[in-house]
């Protein structure tokens, strides 16, 4: 008799665990799912180039997935922001990346802070191109130039005696940025 009720009671607690597991852990879990779904959009879209939908669809994901998952919602930050590039929104892609580039600085994720910087670079350096080509003055076009130019030297330089391609590759976007503060516009 105390066997079958001590079955009757497991069997009658089976669906509050149940119900515990998915509002609690679960939900985690779900979470994540739905993240997924919405990178895999993006990654589709920016494969299509649909930039602006890869760009909802990463915002999708960063609003599904959990603050916990802070290496996860850091990068996702990164591929947003350089979506926004292809948008047309340099100034405001950069600001996402400077912010980026503070939190990732302090991790202990040194890959992620050297694509946010990079990423970073290269916007600098288009955001450079465009002021100069559109002909504003020197010294507005010359800060983005500068900050370029200074993150692709340090990006160089951590990478040299770790990575030859990737210090190599650094090396001639160092090079380009300073060819283009050079350059005569007739060029």
């Amino acid at each position: 008799f105390m066997k079958k009720n001590l079955l009757i009671f497991r069997w009658a607690l089976a669906p509050v665990a149940l119900l515990a597991f998915h509002f609690g852990p679960g939900q985690a879990g779900l979470a994540r799912e739905e993240a997924k779904t919405s990178i895999m959009a993006a990654l589709d879209f920016e494969a299509g180039e649909q930039w602006q939908q890869a760009i909802d669809s990463y915002n999708d994901a960063l609003a599904a997935l959990p603050d916990s998952e802070t290496a996860k919602r850091h990068q996702l930050q990164l591929a947003r922001a350089n979506a926004r590039t292809h948008v047309g929104e340099l100034p405001e892609a950069m600001l996402a990346m400077e912010n980026l580039l503070n939190e990732t600085a302090k991790g202990s994720d040194s890959k992620l802070a050297s694509k946010v910087r990079s990423s970073l670079a290269s916007a600098q350096y288009y955001t450079g191109w465009l002021m100069r080509r559109e002909l504003a003055e020197k010294k507005e076009w010359k800060e983005p130039l500068e900050k370029a130019r200074q993150n692709f030297r340090l990006l160089a330089e951590q990478t040299a005696k770790t990575d030859a391609k990737a210090s190599g590759d650094h090396q001639k976007n160092l090079e380009a940025v300073v060819r283009l503060a050079r350059m005569d516009l007739s060029e």
